[in-house]
């Protein structure tokens, strides 16, 4: 029982030691649908992009809207984060599938069920997209750091969800384009398969414009909608929290031991 008492108190006191930050993405050259994901369309294809979720995921969907069918190339494609290129292609995919089966036999009957989870290594990064189909990649993510270089002065106390049961504030800083901490753009090469040549890129740009911080993590942020498209999350332990909540728990901890020796230990 005490150690039970001991370790309880350890995890309340250590539960809110993660720094959270949640993350709008913005453009200046894209539209947005009813999931806040970013769009760009023409003749030819569609583009969209999610970035929702941690760390900034991006989903990439293409859309063909041609009549035969296109390749993307991810060889030819990257990230542009602050200047510097990540490429989209790794080498490797992630691979998901079901298994469903059943056979027939003159003394049997069976049925199989399964998940399949690897990785595979492919050749050279070329999605195919066939006519009037999309295809959706996942190839990397924007950041998993924290923005530590946001001066304290950026940041503003703001209330959200006021009026409401579920109101909160926290501490929140706004961007432009030329003041923010983060900027990238992408940088996608798409290609029509019976010539080479016949290859084409499209661009986009984007750059962080609001960074809420708190230590309310997602499943306590009440307007936080896992599904946004402009909207991600960061985290990082707090080492001093960290810390000092262990000091704390072990101390109370120790002082309800002390007091459960203290009545011939009764207390339960």
């Amino acid at each position: 029982m005490k150690i039970v008492l001991l370790f309880g108190c350890i995890i309340v006191m250590c539960c809110s030691c993660n720094t959270y930050q949640y993350i709008t993405v913005s453009s200046s050259d894209m539209k947005q649908n009813k999931q806040h994901q970013f769009e760009a369309e023409n003749d030819t294809v569609r583009i969209v992009y999610d970035f929702s979720g941690r760390n900034g995921t991006v989903k990439l969907t293409v859309f063909n809207k041609l009549d035969k069918p296109l390749v993307l190339d991810l060889n030819r494609s990257a990230l542009i984060v602050n200047d510097k290129a990540v490429g989209f292609y790794s080498g490797r995919m992630e691979l998901n599938a079901s298994l469903n089966a059943s056979s027939v036999g003159s003394r049997n009957f069976a049925i199989t069920n399964g998940d399949i989870v690897g990785t595979a290594t492919l050749a050279p990064g070329m999605v195919f997209i066939p006519a009037g189909t999309y295809v959706t990649q996942t190839p990397l993510a924007i950041t998993d750091k924290n923005f530590d270089n946001i001066g304290d002065d950026k940041f503003q106390r703001r209330r959200y969800n006021e009026g409401r049961s579920d109101q909160y504030s926290v501490k929140a800083a706004d961007f432009t384009r030329d003041s923010s901490p983060l900027v990238f753009k992408t940088y996608i090469t798409l290609v029509q398969p019976d010539s080479a040549s016949l290859a084409f890129t499209q661009q986009h740009s984007f750059y962080v414009s609001e960074v809420r911080q708190t230590t309310l993590k997602p499943s306590n942020l009440m307007d936080y909608d896992p599904t946004q498209g402009d909207l991600f999350f960061v985290s990082k332990m707090n080492q001093g929290a960290y810390a000092a909540g262990w000091t704390a728990g072990i101390a109370v901890a120790l002082t309800m031991m002390a007091v459960s020796a203290h009545n011939g230990g009764t207390t339960n």
